[in-house]
This record gives structure tokens, C-alpha cells and sequence, in this order.
């Protein structure tokens, strides 16, 4: 299966630096239409697609029965299709029919959910599942990699998070000037050096300094938001100490600061001024749980979280377990991330 997709990434790239075509968009519909190059279609029209020889085809064409869905039932229909001679001019040709208007919002897509979206909301397919099945595809075979673009690196959000919550499981403090690199667990950073070791962590080569981190970053509004955007406590044209932290979701934020002599994990409004990283492309796979304060928790959800707090207390890792618990009764949804930390304390603890 990989063997195939190797052979459209080049032709779907491509595609992507020409017309804003997400490579992963491509690939899975190659791999959905085409039955993964095994299709009658494929084999002897080199057809990955399924478009079909309308009146502004002039290539070569063949006949061949499809399935499509009218008035909500799937029936068999006799059909011409484009034949190619090759898949590289399948792929180049798929291309170029979704630059028409009726595709524009496919082009604008910024993620491959939307994306799919998209396309079957433009009537490129009649299957009402088709964006759940390409969605599908390209998370199980993790095509979303093949969406950036030279010169970014692709980071997993939550990776940030976990890493940040490992080093406050490890009662990492706060020590101006203080930096590490992984997969060495320091005893100390200060907010830019922990801001660099989890990106470092998650696979992105950030560099350390808040002056850097401000200069190597865009604004970004509080309504976009995402998990592991950055925020400061002073423009970089301010004077003095500038502070650096890391969003965690649900309007929380982790930094390493001094006040505390270490990591926190809070709601709080002290980052006026909310910045992204340029060059790094973030997965999208896990971002549904960013929306979690709008779900409700089972009783079940709140007391794994509970209990996750009570261990942690027993581990020695926090204070004050009680006024911890208060806290997540108010704000439920943050059951998971006391689970999470749990889980990252007990694997440490057990090496």
C-alpha cells in the first residue's frame, strides 16, 4: 500500500505548489475511487479519479458501468470515462479540473477535513459517507504529512502539551538562563528554554530566547487560538523581561515562571499578546478536543479525573490535591489532562 501512495506523492505535491491542492486530498481520493490502482478503470485507463469524458474532454475515453446515488438510492449507470496514459497525467489532470469555480472552495481549504468537505459539497461525488471515507483514509495512513510544504515542519499539538505536562510531573523549576535539550529531563529552564524543549520534544527545532520566539512567530487572534500557540506578557519592542507561555486549551495556559518557582498549568489572562510559529504545520488530528468544554462529562470522565489528582497528590508531584479537585468540579472538561499527567507520572515513575 505504501508502494502506491510513494508513486502519487511526487504528481500530488505538485498539484499542491500549482493549484493549492492538499497533496492528502489527492492521494486518498486515488486510493478511494481507484480501489488502490486495482479498479477496471484504473488498470486500463489509468483513471485514479473516476472523472468522467463530459462534452470538454478531447483525450481518450472508455466505457465503463459506475454506481451513483439518485433519489437516495444507488444505482448502475453506463458511463465514459478519461483514459490517460500514464497515472502521473491522471493526477496532473485531476488537477486541473478542480480549478473551476465550482471548486474554489476545495483550493481554499485549509486542512484535509475541509477539504473533503468540500469537494462533496461541490458534487464531485454523489456518496453522502465520501468525506467521512477520505477523512478515514488519510488518518489512518497519516497522509496529512504530505501537506506541508518545503521548508515547515510538521508538529503534533498535543505532543507540546504532554511534553510540557511531563516536565511538571517531574517538578521541573524555574532558574533565569536555565536550558536542556531532549531527551535529557532537566531539573530547571526558564520560559523560553521550556517553550524550546517542548517544540524540540515534539520534532520542531524552535530557537531559544523570547526574542527570538517573538520575531520567529506571527499574531494570532484570541478566537483562533490553538493548543500550543504561544503567549507573551510584553511585545518584544517593550523593555525588561519578557514572559513566555504555552496555550493548553479551554483558555489555559502552562509556562515556567518564577513567581512559582516552576511549572503551572492555569487559567489566566496575563498573555495580552498570543503569537503561532511560522514555518510549522500542525497536525490536525486530535484539535475535536480543543472543543471539549462545550461537551458534557460523564460522571464516570469526572471521578478518572479525580482520581487522577488523588494519585498524583500520593506521588508527591502536587500540593494541595483538594483546592485541585474543587477546580476541576468547575471546569470538568479538564478531566482528561489530570489523566494524561497521571499517565506520564506513573510511566516515570515506574522506570
Amino acid at each position: 500500500m505504501q508502494t502506491f501512495i510513494d508513486k502519487l506523492v511526487p504528481a500530488a505535491k505538485r498539484n499542491h505548489t500549482e493549484h493549492n491542492i492538499l497533496p492528502s486530498l489527492t492521494i486518498a481520493q486515488a486510493i478511494l475511487e481507484s480501489n488502490w490502482g486495482r479498479s477496471r478503470l484504473a488498470v486500463q485507463g489509468n483513471n485514479l479519479f473516476g472523472i468522467k469524458a463530459d462534452s470538454r474532454w478531447t483525450g481518450k475515453r472508455i466505457s465503463f458501468p459506475t454506481q451513483e446515488f439518485v433519489n437516495g438510492k444507488m444505482i448502475t449507470v453506463q458511463a465514459y470515462f478519461r483514459a490517460y496514459d500514464s497515472v502521473s497525467a491522471s493526477i496532473e489532470d485531476h488537477g486541473r479540473f478542480l480549478l473551476t469555480q465550482r471548486y474554489a472552495k476545495v483550493r481554499q481549504s485549509k486542512n484535509y477535513k475541509e477539504a473533503a468537505n468540500e469537494i462533496w459539497k461541490a458534487g464531485y461525488a454523489t456518496d453522502p459517507k465520501y468525506p467521512e471515507k477520505l477523512i478515514s483514509i488519510i488518518e489512518k495512513y497519516k497522509l496529512y504529512e504530505y501537506d506541508q510544504k518545503e521548508g515547515e515542519t510538521l508538529v503534533n499539538r498535543h505532543k507540546i502539551i504532554e511534553v510540557a505536562l511531563m516536565l511538571q510531573s517531574k517538578n521541573v523549576k524555574y532558574r533565569l538562563g536555565a536550558k536542556a535539550v531532549p531527551p535529557r529531563i532537566p531539573t530547571h529552564l526558564d520560559c523560553s528554554g521550556f517553550v524550546r524543549y517542548c517544540y524540540l520534544a515534539s520534532g520542531s527545532n524552535v530557537k531559544d530566547g523570547t526574542w527570538h520566539q517573538w520575531h520567529d512567530s506571527n499574531p494570532v487572534k484570541l478566537s483562533d487560538l490553538r493548543i500550543g500557540d504561544l503567549g507573551f506578557l510584553q511585545p518584544a519592542s517593550s523593555p525588561g523581561i519578557n514572559h513566555i507561555g504555552l496555550y493548553a486549551g479551554d483558555g489555559k495556559w502552562i509556562h515556567c515562571n518564577s513567581s512559582r518557582n516552576g511549572i503551572t498549568l492555569e487559567k489566566t489572562n496575563i498573555f495580552p499578546y498570543t503569537r503561532r510559529f511560522k514555518g510549522i504545520n500542525f497536525t490536525n488530528v486530535i484539535e475535536e478536543d480543543e472543543d471539549m468544554a462545550r461537551e458534557k462529562v460523564s460522571d464516570r470522565d469526572l471521578n478518572s479525573g479525580i482520581a487522577a489528582i488523588k494519585n498524583l497528590a500520593k506521588l508527591k508531584i502536587i500540593n494541595s490535591p483538594d483546592r485541585h479537585i474543587e477546580d476541576l468540579k468547575k471546569y470538568p472538561w479538564d478531566w482528561r489532562m489530570w489523566v494524561v499527567q497521571n499517565n506520564i507520572a506513573e510511566r516515570v515513575e515506574g522506570k
